[in-house]
């Protein structure tokens, strides 16, 4: 489901439009005060976060972790895609 963006786009002002400073402060925060083993842990509880606090109706999120190895250095990603339920 794509965002419909036209009111944000026809009025130019942020208070018609998601405020994507707010959006990566909630992240940092969510990654920062979560101890996480999983990396789908810790998209999930991302997604939570940010579909309740900015009432989304649906979101894909792509979470990257660099991962350090001895070997060989590698990121690790993980997409998913959520929808807010409604009760």
């Amino acid at each position: 489901m794509p965002a419909d963006v036209r009111k944000a786009a026809a009025s130019d002002d942020l208070a018609d439009a998601l405020d994507y400073s707010a959006v990566a402060e909630t992240i940092a925060a969510v990654l920062r005060d979560g101890k996480f083993r999983l990396i789908e842990t810790a998209a999930e509880r991302v997604a939570e976060r940010l579909l309740a606090d900015f009432r989304l109706p649906w979101l894909r999120l792509e979470l990257r972790k660099p991962i350090t190895s001895a070997r060989t250095p590698y990121t690790a990603v993980i997409t998913i895609e959520r929808t807010r339920e409604i009760s």
